[in-house]
């Protein structure tokens, strides 16, 4: 039985603790059950961020997510201006660990990364680099500010 919409602190406080005790790759059928009954809309850009982060952590299958990737990727395009330098690092990481790339989409976390660099530690540039670099998209404006 899935639970009902939870709200987006609470769906995110589960699935980090779901992380925690599961690790890498394990707990995916959990990990889906929390996702799928969360309402995207009230994800702000962290939620959206650690939510999408912690699905590429536990290595959530794309057909497991019916359609909630989609979700999350128009809320975030929505609110892409509130995006920390962290935010666009973890929701970059995620949707690439998870193999789940739409260009556009992309593009968009390319150009926000870019106005939020100077703001970024090595780490989330360099996560961002590794997302972009798997997911086989050359952003230049991105790479030359990372340089």
């Amino acid at each position: 039985m899935t639970p009902g919409p939870k709200s987006g602190s609470s769906a995110v406080a589960a699935l980090l603790r779901l992380t925690r005790a599961k690790g890498d790759g394990r707990g995916t059928q959990e990990a889906s059950q929390i996702v799928l009954a969360t309402d995207v809309h009230l994800l702000q850009a962290s939620d959206l961020a650690n939510t999408v982060w912690t699905c590429g952590k536990l290595q959530v299958k794309a057909a497991a997510l019916r359609g909630f990737s989609d979700a999350v990727r128009r809320r975030a395009l929505e609110i892409l201006v509130e995006f920390a330098a962290t935010d666009l690092a973890k929701t970059a990481w995620g949707f690439a660990r998870l193999r789940d790339f739409h260009e556009a989409f992309f593009d968009a976390l390319g150009h926000a990364s870019c106005a939020v660099c100077g703001e970024a530690t090595a780490q989330e540039l360099s996560g961002l680099a590794w997302s972009f670099g798997k997911v086989v998209l050359l952003h230049v404006s991105l790479f030359e500010k990372v340089e």
